[in-house]
């Protein structure tokens, strides 16, 4: 199984690179796919230099993200922001769900970095919102690439393009 990991990025040069060294270290068959919405720093040659495949769209994580899949040759599409550090066996954890035919996508969960009261509340939230059907795209939403073509991809929205997704994906 062939995934296509698809990280939207605008201005992300703090972070970019640590982000696509833990993307290129996971196990499996792979792409990585870095949309950029317009960067006006380093970005782009930074996400080069880490090996990813570099296209440009117009700004906004819907748009980017759907350009990202248009691109993307794999059988699973993996959309992870791109201040995101994956779990080690991610790939592992994906292939295994995606074993049941009835899967047809999911997510991980969060844990918010850093010491500051707000990002431990995050992360003691993120898993009540998970029960809640509130997934959002900053948990890096999975979806089987036929199921996300039939569904018509994500959609141009300027806010929750996430949570638009997944519910049409119910």
């Amino acid at each position: 199984m062939r995934i296509s990991i698809i990280v939207p990025a605008l201005n992300e040069q703090e972070c970019i690179t640590g982000t696509l060294r833990s993307l290129q270290e996971l196990d499996g068959e792979k792409e990585i796919i870095v949309v950029d919405g317009g960067s006006s720093d380093q970005t782009e040659s930074l996400a080069r230099a880490q090996g990813a495949r570099v296209l440009n769209a117009a700004p906004g994580r819907g748009t980017q993200m759907h350009a990202g899949a248009l691109d993307a040759t794999g059988d699973v599409l993996w959309f992870v922001h791109a201040d995101t550090v994956p779990p080690a066996h991610a790939l592992d954890e994906i292939g295994k769900h995606l074993e049941d035919p009835s899967i047809v996508g999911g997510n991980f969960g969060l844990l918010f970095d850093g010491p500051s009261r707000a990002a431990k509340q995050l992360t003691a939230i993120y898993p009540i919102l998970r029960i809640l059907g509130l997934c959002y795209g900053d948990s890096g939403i999975f979806i089987r690439r036929r199921i996300y073509d039939q569904i018509g991809g994500f959609r141009a929205l300027a806010l929750f393009e996430d949570l638009d997704l997944l519910r049409r994906l119910r």
